[in-house]
């Protein structure tokens, strides 16, 4: 599926096997609506994360840099990245990986805190959705226990 980058050709990915979908999607600046609507109701989404942007004003990046990454051809905020998922998360949702979180403009802590509120303020229940965050240099453990 197509991202919202400013790399030529950055692209996101719908996984389907044995019934189940996954949706991975990183380097873009948003997700269109009719994106949104093919990734619906995925069992696990990998979805950028990547900034606050109170934060990432605050860091001791150039000026045009901060723009690039704020800009639809940039990176996904805590805040986007959230209210994309409270429009897609379904039933069938149990997984969530959040992606591309930067050092300097991001905590797990801002991740969780904007995903909760906007769950809350959109009414969608995650009561029973894993949630991961990736580091950048480190790989995400997860031992899957379904049969």
């Amino acid at each position: 599926i197509p991202a919202s980058h400013d790399c030529k050709r950055t692209t996101g990915f719908i996984i389907s096997y044995n019934n189940e979908r996954m949706a991975y999607i990183t380097d873009t600046g948003y997700i269109h609506e009719n994106i949104q609507r093919r990734i619906n109701n995925c069992n696990i989404y990998c979805i950028e994360s990547n900034h606050d942007p109170r934060l990432l004003m605050m860091t001791k990046r150039p000026q045009y840099l901060k723009q690039r990454i704020l800009s639809a051809n940039g990176h996904m905020s805590n805040q986007d990245c959230a209210y994309v998922l409270g429009n897609v998360i379904g039933p069938s949702t149990k997984e969530i990986v959040f992606l591309h979180r930067s050092k300097e403009a991001n905590t797990e802590e801002m991740i969780m805190e904007t995903f909760n509120y906007t769950m809350g303020k959109m009414s969608v229940n995650v009561s029973n959705v894993k949630i991961l965050i990736a580091k950048q240099d480190e790989p995400v453990t997860y031992l899957d226990k379904r049969s």
